[in-house]
């Protein structure tokens, strides 16, 4: 493969083009203007090809890479604390450097390298390991270290908590930490200590699999006696506990405890819990219950023991937390329920949905010429003429033409032909079979961008999108632009189908659409907000939201469009992803 058709910002093979047009990357224009960092077609070990940075931290960076020999997407972890080192004037080679001397400097550096390449030994003992992000590769290179991972798609449980509007509920919150919990127990089994469990280090992945991520190397060094200094304080805010605040503090699974019930208290609260030290003299972490969050006594009480500031209070291993945490929650499973909507009428309102022979699907109607751009919200016409795109009843006829007014055609003769495919119409899902219950999971969204969950963009940079669903259901897509407007952008008249089946990927725009998402200031961070239905819901929706694709609807924020879609499917899904645009 000749590598330089590779687009560093997605690692796909693209044309000489100066903008990707898979993931909107430009080399040029995005190259990183930082000597801090490797740049981009940099050459490790001559097989890895170093690409976009992915994330940093206090003790390394992240960026992605591509291995020349197995032709895979991979990401490379290179040991860079700052504060502590310095790159050379060849953009390459990393040494020592610090407030310290230049001897102590060194050895504080020497010990974390050494340090973070033990550790790289310990996980990849794991890499079989379901629950840990797998390690590829590890070797010093560059006065430096480096530790070579599989690359994982999707998002941080941090930001997957942030697209459910800053919370979620108990159990849900307990089921993605349970695979987390389970992978500690056995690295606490093999001697190893994580230390930094938090949000940020818990990964979904799109094959639904939960990942434990960044072990921070380094960081475990840096813990230890000698090379205190000021590297043995770095840790999360709100979720380390007290012993992790002194350089001499007894750590160990009790250590993990404490960041794994502080991340639960996160995820059902949207709030971090106060830091330790503040906790010693007058303890104002609040219950979950005194903050509205539906949650048994039980399971509250078996948390806050988790959280506890003393060791000798809290539990010591994170076995028997996580044992307690199932018990009080099978004890009381009746009592996790929030007291929002009542399990009968749901499952009333979905069983009335279905109830005679008419089942409800939509088809699109393609009305006259509305004008050559709709450059107002940032999708460009490419070709033709946009047309206004409908969600209509096909099994009543007249009841379109009595809601919506009838076309002008004054300058039909003029509008381009469009070449409609056929309309598959699938069977609504949604069924008194499908009634909800307690233990029925939503389906899930993966939406994603070829530049990650946490995408940033430039000014005339375009946007694409990738979706699929864990199960077979109805998919609805809506984009708010810089200035604020928002428009549906799928379903849409280049694929006017909203239903999916399980595992099934569609790109937005996708290849056959005529029309491209364009950045065109950096102003309000635009946002995609994409929600997941067993129901068909297109023609069930209020005027404002059912009638035209990419034009901006009589609606004025995402969260008005999420109320609008759970008024008509309680059990309904939806995820948001936020965009970054900047100037160049």
């Amino acid at each position: 493969m000749n590598s330089q058709y590779l687009c560093m910002g997605c690692m796909t093979t693209t044309d000489e083009a100066s903008v990707c047009p898979l993931c909107g990357y430009q080399e040029k224009g995005s190259a990183v203007n930082n000597d801090f960092y490797l740049p981009p077609r940099t050459l490790l070990k001559d097989r890895y090809l170093i690409g976009r940075i992915l994330g940093e931290g206090g003790f390394g960076v992240t960026y992605l890479a591509y291995d020349l020999i197995l032709a895979t997407k991979l990401a490379i972890k290179e040991f860079l604390p700052r504060g502590f080192a310095t790159r050379a004037s060849d953009g390459v080679t990393v040494s020592a450097c610090g407030h310290n001397t230049e001897s102590e400097a060194r050895q504080i550096f020497t010990h974390g390298l050494e340090k973070f390449l033990d550790e790289a030994r310990i996980l990849a003992q794991f890499s079989e390991h379901s629950g840990i992000v797998a390690v590829r590769d590890f070797f010093p290179a560059n006065g430096t270290g480096y530790l070579v991972m599989s690359y994982l798609n999707g998002m941080t449980l941090k930001q997957h908590i942030a697209t459910q509007s800053g919370r979620l509920p108990f159990v849900k919150a307990f089921q993605l930490l349970s695979p987390v919990m389970d992978t500690l127990r056995e690295i606490h089994t093999a001697g190893l200590i994580h230390r930094d469990i938090s949000p940020d280090n818990i990964y979904l992945t799109h094959s639904q699999q939960v990942k434990l991520i960044d072990f921070g190397a380094a960081r475990f060094a840096m813990l230890e006696n000698d090379h205190s200094h000021s590297l043995s304080v770095i840790f999360k805010r709100g979720f380390a506990p007290l012993e992790q605040y002194y350089t001499h503090g007894h750590q160990g699974p009790w250590t993990d405890v404490y960041a794994v019930a502080g991340t639960l208290y996160y995820a059902i609260t949207g709030q971090l819990p106060p830091e330790a030290p503040a906790r010693v003299h007058e303890d104002r972490l609040q219950p979950p219950s005194m903050l509205g969050v539906p949650i048994p006594g039980t399971t509250e009480s078996v948390l806050l023991k988790g959280l506890a500031v003393k060791m000798k209070a809290r539990y010591t291993t994170i076995e028997a937390f996580q044992q307690d945490l199932a018990q009080a929650i099978t004890d009381e499973q009746t009592q996790i329920l929030p007291s929002r909507p009542a399990i009968s009428m749901i499952t009333e309102t979905l069983i009335s949905q279905t109830d005679g022979n008419s089942v409800k699907q939509y088809r699109p109607r393609f009305l006259g010429a509305l004008g050559a751009s709709i450059l107002a919200l940032s999708i460009t016409a490419l070709l033709g003429i946009p047309l206004y795109f409908y969600f209509t009843n096909p099994t009543t006829k007249s009841s379109p033409d009595k809601d919506i007014p009838p076309p002008d055609v004054s300058s039909a003769a003029t509008a381009p032909t469009i070449n409609q495919k056929p309309i598959i119409i699938q069977p609504d899902i949604s069924s008194a079979a499908t009634a909800l219950t307690i233990n029925q999971k939503p389906i899930i969204i993966q939406l994603d961008t070829a530049r990650g969950s946490n995408p940033v963009y430039h000014v005339g940079e375009r946007l694409n999108l990738s979706v699929q669903l864990s199960e077979a259901g109805y998919l609805y897509c809506y984009y708010r632009d810089e200035s604020g407007k928002i428009a549906r952008i799928y379903p849409n008249r280049y694929t006017p189908n909203a239903y999916l089946e399980a595992g099934q990927r569609i790109d937005i725009p996708g290849q056959n659409a005529e029309f491209s998402i364009e950045f065109t200031t950096d102003g309000e961070p635009p946002e995609v907000l994409c929600l997941s239905s067993r129901q068909e819901l297109g023609a069930k929706l209020p005027t404002e939201l059912k009638m035209a694709d990419l034009e901006p609807v009589d609606i004025t924020s995402i969260e008005a469009v999420i109320q609008n879609f759970q008024a008509l499917d309680t059990s309904l899904n939806h995820q948001r992803l936020h965009l970054t645009v900047l100037n160049r």
